[in-house]
């Protein structure tokens, strides 16, 4: 990413808001606005210690200040980094160390999904609380690597049976899904050259305008989709059962 980019996302940043505070006129607001609702409905109910499961640079961090730790990992290094994990390798953490597990818009980046599974449930103590969110309808991620997507049924199976299932529910509807999909596709598209992302950064004032208003008929359109299945995202709570290990 050159000096361009980062320009770019800078004065992006400071009218539209960053993760994890983004504004309504930022073109993930969609994804964003019933994540952030969920979660902060959850987050002061952990307690303890916590692991952040591929943390990244800690967005939610100042969210969980009314914990005694809070602790994350991932496959990548970076400051906020507490310890770095690798891929089939058991984790540098002591077993059932944690009180909650927090894992959000991880799933799909994972290719050892199985053995990330083993290690949370080895990790968390009994009765310990696991949450997770996870995309539904989204579009490939570039980068890192996209494996996999979860609907509601989906994301219940992969835990189901260590864990007794507090919470599942869909996020988002019509609205958020296709609103989402089509701000993303001209965002990915943008990027396809120099010159497109010269011509978006350019025309910010007026790309700022539409994200604003194809925002808000978004959640007009919501309140017309009664069905249920068009979901954008996923949210998972649970709680490890008592006889596993």
């Amino acid at each position: 990413m050159g000096k361009i980019d980062n320009l770019y996302l800078k004065v992006y940043g400071l009218i539209c808001g960053e993760h994890p505070n983004l504004r309504p006129l930022h073109y993930q607001w969609l994804a964003a606005n019933v994540l952030y609702a969920d979660l902060r409905r959850i987050i002061p109910d952990l307690h303890g210690h916590i692991l952040d499961v591929g943390c990244g640079d800690k967005p939610y961090q100042t969210w969980f200040q009314h914990v005694e730790s809070y602790i994350g990992i991932d496959v990548y290094d970076g400051p906020h980094v507490d310890k770095v994990i690798y891929p089939g390798q058991a984790w540098p953490l002591s077993d059932a160390a944690f009180d909650a597990i927090f894992c959000t818009q991880v799933l799909e980046h994972i290719s050892d999904l199985d053995h990330v599974l083993s290690e949370m449930k080895r990790v968390l103590k009994p009765g310990g609380t696991l949450v997770v969110t996870a995309p539904f309808v989204y579009h490939e991620h570039l980068r890192p690597h996209d494996y996999r997507r979860s609907s509601v049924h989906g994301i219940r199976q992969f835990f189901e049976n260590d864990y007794e299932i507090v919470l599942v529910k869909s996020q988002g509807r019509i609205g958020n899904t296709l609103g989402l999909l089509f701000l993303n596709w001209i965002t990915v598209a943008s990027y396809q050259s120099l010159l497109t992302r010269i011509m978006m950064g350019l025309a910010m004032p007026l790309w700022i305008i539409f994200c604003t208003l194809v925002n808000g008929m978004a959640v007009l359109l919501n309140l017309l989709d009664s069905t249920g299945a068009f979901y954008s995202n996923v949210l998972l709570v649970a709680r490890k059962r008592q006889s596993v290990s």
